[in-house]
């Protein structure tokens, strides 16, 4: 994770819960993670999580970054 990220977080940790600092960590790596995926692989991850990145609860980030990751092996030949 960038440095910067968890500088900024740690920052605001007075004002936040440490499970919305969590949960944003969570989203912006999905966010990173998507858009080393396809056009059309994004689309269908829209489609398995119609609300957005925004809407999902902590778990169901959890289940969906590594699903990402594996895509993203798969694209670049890894798997």
């Amino acid at each position: 994770m960038d440095g910067l990220l968890l500088f900024g977080a740690a920052m605001s940790a007075a004002t936040r819960s440490v499970s919305d600092i969590v949960r944003d960590a969570l989203q912006q790596e999905l966010k990173t993670l998507l858009s080393r995926c396809t056009e059309a692989q994004t689309a269908f991850f829209h489609s398995l999580y119609p609300g957005g990145i925004e809407s999902l609860s902590e778990d169901k980030l959890r289940n969906a970054i590594p699903l990402c990751q594996r895509t993203i092996a798969r694209n670049e030949g890894a798997i």
